[in-house]
């Protein structure tokens, strides 16, 4: 994974968010014969570490009412601002990456929650609940591994200032923020979107998030 672009943008300026937002999304994907549908260029197929760690989009339903109700029209993956939804064409579903429904792999391609609850408001089937708020979307729970995490350990000055994951979170401090210790703190409002583990300079991440509904391997 390489780092994000150095010229971020604060999550003030969504606008600016959502082009690197696009631009992470586009340089994770490699072409390797499997289209998105209506969208240019393929998407691969997660690593196998990954496999067990893809996230459905906003609003899901729970798995197995998910895969009964959506249609795999690809509606959601032409309405997302951030290009993060995937869905993989496998003529048979049952081989598909997801089950050929759309996911998300956010060290990739991180949902961004947009103002517009995009993929929600088109979803014909209704696999894609319109929340309330942002900030009622469970897509999944970060995770740090305070190991991997570049910031100083308690007691220590070996370390770096980093605080890309706080400062790009779209949910902001009620989803992300530092302990009495200075370390990374993961709080009751995350809603899993992934930008945390996307922006996470170290590799791998110190920062992964872990899915509400898991997706069954291939």
């Amino acid at each position: 994974m390489q780092p994000p672009p150095d010229d971020h943008q604060p999550p003030g300026d969504r606008r600016a968010f959502f082009r690197h937002a696009m631009l992470w999304g586009l340089t994770g994907m490699e072409k390797a014969g499997r289209s998105m549908l209506g969208l240019p260029g393929d998407a691969r197929p997660p690593a196998p570490d990954l496999a067990l760690r893809l996230l459905r989009p906003p609003g899901a339903l729970p798995e197995p009412d998910f895969a009964s109700t959506c249609s795999r029209c690809g509606d959601c993956v032409r309405a997302c601002p951030a290009q993060c939804i995937v869905i993989d064409n496998a003529p048979d579903p049952g081989s598909a990456v997801g089950g050929g429904m759309p996911y998300i792999i956010a060290g990739e391609s991180p949902c961004v929650v947009c103002d517009e609850l995009a993929c929600m408001n088109v979803c014909p089937t209704g696999a894609l609940r319109l929340v309330d708020s942002p900030r009622d979307i469970a897509m999944g729970f970060a995770v740090v591994d305070h190991d991997q995490c570049i910031r100083p350990s308690p007691g220590s000055k070996d370390g770096e200032d980093c605080t890309l994951c706080i400062s790009d979170c779209p949910i902001g401090d009620e989803a992300i923020g530092l302990d009495g210790d200075g370390l990374i703190q993961v709080l009751p409002g995350c809603v899993g979107c992934g930008v945390c583990e996307r922006v996470c300079p170290t590799d791998p991440s110190a920062v992964i998030v872990e899915p509400t509904k898991p997706i069954l391997a291939r």
